[in-house]
């Protein structure tokens, strides 16, 4: 009697890697993945508000990453990878999936936030952009980013995302304070600029 004996190679390799993957991408997700990764995201979504509450943005942050990756592996798998075809047949979001995309922009949103307290403004601009990106009326993720442009003095943006909000909502405090302030900072540079002109012409030859 002759034994065969067959040996798996694990492959560790980039390219054996981004293939699973990019197979993974192109196939819908199933509603078992989709409720254990809405599941999974919940649940560390509650965890990371938990210990937001007690001030350990650390905890929270890395919370919110955990679930936040959840969510993403689903999103992604409705639209593919860049530079390849999506799925044949797109998913739809409604049911669980639309409560888990809305799941996804909280998460992204929440870490928007502590990344606001950390006085981080790229990365809170960046965060609530990804949001805007999937959302384009998330009115939570245009505040922020409207406030971390202002924070990061990049008036224009700042100034673009406040009209949008008030457009909407014409008695948002925050936009007010923001749209006050930006006009105030407007109207310095314009006085610099004066007095350096007719500095120019001050000069003796």
């Amino acid at each position: 009697t002759t034994t065969t004996t067959t040996t798996y190679k694990h492959s560790n390799s980039k390219a054996d890697i981004n293939q699973s993957l990019s197979l993974n991408m192109l196939q819908p997700a199933s509603e078992e993945d989709i409720a254990k990764a809405l599941t999974l995201a919940k649940e560390k979504k509650e965890e990371g508000n938990s210990f937001f509450k007690e001030g350990n943005y650390g905890k929270a942050i890395r919370a919110y990453h955990f679930g936040h990756l959840q969510t993403l592996s689903i999103v992604n798998r409705s639209k593919g990878l860049p530079g390849m075809p999506v799925p044949q047949k797109p998913q739809k979001f409604s049911g669980a999936n639309k409560e888990l995309r809305g799941v996804h922009a909280d998460l992204m949103n929440n870490i928007a936030v502590i990344q606001m307290k950390r006085k981080k403004w790229d990365k809170a601009i960046e965060w609530t952009t990804k949001v805007l990106e999937i959302d384009t009326n998330n009115s939570k993720a245009l505040q922020r980013r409207a406030k971390s442009y202002w924070e990061a003095n990049n008036l224009a943006k700042a100034e673009a995302d406040v009209d949008r909000i008030l457009a909407d909502n014409p008695t948002h405090a925050q936009s007010l304070a923001i749209k006050k302030g930006i006009d105030s900072r407007y109207e310095v540079y314009k006085k610099k600029e004066a007095q350096a002109f007719k500095g120019m012409f001050d000069k003796k030859g």
